[in-house]
């Protein structure tokens, strides 16, 4: 977990966030994406894969159902990128419903930062067994 955290501050990667039990993309939310796009877009130029990952809170159902929210949230935020030119091969989508939460427990207002997707680059060696995973 440290070593994402370093590696989203040394890419300058922001979370975005959701409003419970939805996918999609929170107007409040455009101005982060976009900065992402930029900042993707520069790790992508170095043939950096990076890791589109969704996460979900424990409020909304079952592990599956969060499992599903979450990669529906990473799908979104991936549209989104290769809408705004960020090469989809070197995009990978990740789900982790419910098992990374921020905050474990509590109201669905406390949960809120659980709702995110979140992004990471893959090391070569990574990237590559993704890559030949999708080929």
């Amino acid at each position: 977990v440290q070593a994402r955290k370093l590696q989203q501050a040394q890419y300058s990667f922001k979370p975005v966030y959701f409003d419970f039990d939805s996918s999609a993309i929170r107007s409040d939310q455009v101005e982060i994406l976009d900065h992402n796009v930029k900042a993707i877009k520069r790790a992508t130029r170095k043939g950096k894969t990076v890791v589109v990952e969704g996460h979900a809170d424990k409020y909304a159902g079952s592990p599956e159902y969060n499992m599903h929210l979450s990669e529906r949230r990473a799908q979104q935020v991936k549209e989104y990128l290769v809408q705004h030119g960020v090469p989809a091969s070197r995009l990978k989508v990740v789900g982790r419903g419910d098992t990374m939460c921020i905050v474990p427990s509590g109201t669905k207002e406390q949960q809120a930062p659980n709702r995110r997707v979140e992004f990471y680059v893959l090391s070569d060696k990574e990237a590559e067994v993704a890559h030949k995973q999708t080929t």
